[in-house]
């Protein structure tokens, strides 16, 4: 049968090596001669220097390895998060992003126009490497007149200069003839 480790004591074990008299004295006043102090030990995790207070840990890391199972602080850095439509969006300050958007701006240099979308060409909403993503022209002439058809078509290479180059937009609207 175990008995309480208080020098000179006889009585059953209780809890924590203690019988139940030098037990309820050690809670009540939280010291006893014979019980060895813990609280004045540092924290056993690196770099901590609060008191142990539980399984050789301070509060804050016993509360961490009981709650996620790590001492390490928990990421607050925004996540992407997948929607059930399968689209990835972002949180950026209190507004929700399309992640393929914001990646097809960021290789563009600038803010998508009203009338563009971007296109995934493997047809996965979730895959936005550069690679996978097309910028795509969703506008459409007023009319299907050959005149409004042409302008429109004027329209859109000025407006997309820089993808096509201006020597083929300049070849394009002369028809090949200088």
């Amino acid at each position: 049968m175990k008995r309480c480790q208080v020098k000179n004591c006889r009585r059953k074990f209780y809890a924590h090596g203690l019988c139940t008299k030098h037990y309820q004295a050690w809670r009540l006043t939280g010291k006893h001669a014979a019980i060895y102090d813990k609280s004045n030990r540092p924290c056993s995790v690196e770099g901590c220097k609060q008191k142990q207070r539980s399984k050789g840990m301070c509060i804050a890391h016993y509360k961490r390895v009981w709650r996620r199972g790590t001492t390490e602080l928990f990421d607050r850095t925004p996540k992407p998060r997948i929607r059930p439509n399968g689209y990835v969006y972002r949180s950026i300050g209190d507004k929700q992003c399309l992640e393929h958007r914001l990646v097809m701006e960021s290789l563009i240099g600038r803010t998508l126009l009203p009338g563009e979308t971007v296109h995934h060409r493997n047809g996965v909403r979730s895959d936005n490497r550069p690679e996978n993503l097309q910028l795509m022209a969703s506008c459409h002439p007023r009319g299907q007149s050959i005149e409004d058809l042409v302008d429109f078509a004027k329209q859109i290479l000025d407006k997309y200069e820089h993808f096509i180059g201006k020597q083929l937009i300049q070849r394009l609207t002369t028809g090949g003839h200088e």
